[in-house]
């Protein structure tokens, strides 16, 4: 009797045979690295749906350095300041991934953006921001330095804006990677003619009325996510979590972990000033 085995589905509607080619150990695109394309996706004040761009290229070496340039051209347009450096380590880090299902994400103005991929992610995400520490195959030392500093240099470079380097899982596979700054420059409190600041707010921010609602759902619940805050805000799950990230660049929340925001001792100082408590 014979038996007939089936092979399962070839996973994002590849071919098996493109399967097998990123399994290789060899570059993601081929012997002939034929090109692939990144997905810029640029999210602007009072869009619900973000403007799509597909960044494409020959070769895998020039994808991610055209990939880098037009990000951070994007970003600039609208006010952000994060450096080149900053963006093309973690865009470069995609090689990793063999660029399977590379997205970058720009939010809040330019001062947020999030670069995620269906690749076999980052399990140890502490110690992928120290130097020395790498998973980078021989060949991909054809396209990045493979040393293990991307990372740090990246969160050296945000560290200078007072910004952070944030690694998280995806979806199903593979990593989110979000550099953010914060919303505005730091401006100096003590300096003459400086405005006076709600407590608890630092200097250059405002809230409006649906930030404030936000903090006192935070507030009630101890901890939660952008699909909690949509529910109480009656608000589309995207703008959820927009809000949850500028308000964590204004330093009232903080991540912990699972899609989860806290109070900081700022912004439970601001809930107070506000409730009266």
């Amino acid at each position: 009797m014979r038996v007939r085995i089936r092979k399962p589905f070839a996973p994002h509607g590849r071919t098996w045979k493109h399967a097998r080619l990123l399994s290789r150990p060899g570059p993601p695109m081929g012997r002939k690295d034929s090109g692939s394309s990144i997905r810029i996706a640029v999210y602007r004040e009072g869009l619900e749906a973000p403007m799509v761009e597909d960044v494409t290229a020959g070769s895998l070496t020039e994808l991610l350095g055209r990939a880098s340039i037009r990000t951070y051209a994007l970003a600039r347009e609208l006010g952000g300041r994060i450096a080149h450096t900053a963006i093309r380590e973690i865009v470069e880090n995609l090689v990793h991934a063999g660029c399977a299902g590379a997205t970058i994400s720009i939010l809040d103005g330019g001062h947020r953006i999030v670069v995620s991929d269906q690749g076999c992610g980052i399990p140890d995400k502490e110690r992928c921001m120290l130097p020395g520490f790498t998973t980078a195959a021989p060949w991909m030392r054809q396209y990045i330095k493979g040393v293990g500093s991307g990372f740090v240099v990246a969160s050296e470079s945000m560290s200078r804006l007072q910004g952070s380097v944030r690694v998280e899982d995806n979806l199903g596979r593979g990593a989110v990677v979000t550099l953010a700054e914060p919303l505005q420059a730091p401006v100096d409190a003590s300096a003459p003619g400086a405005p006076r600041l709600a407590a608890g707010l630092r200097p250059g921010f405002h809230l409006n009325e649906r930030q404030k609602r936000a903090l006192l759902v935070l507030a009630e619940s101890q901890h939660a996510g952008p699909s909690v805050l949509a529910k109480e805000l009656g608000v589309a799950l995207a703008t959820a979590h927009r809000e949850m990230g500028r308000m964590e660049a204004m330093g009232l929340v903080q991540y912990v972990g699972k899609g989860k925001r806290v109070l900081t001792a700022e912004g439970l100082e601001l809930v107070r000033s506000f409730t009266g408590t």
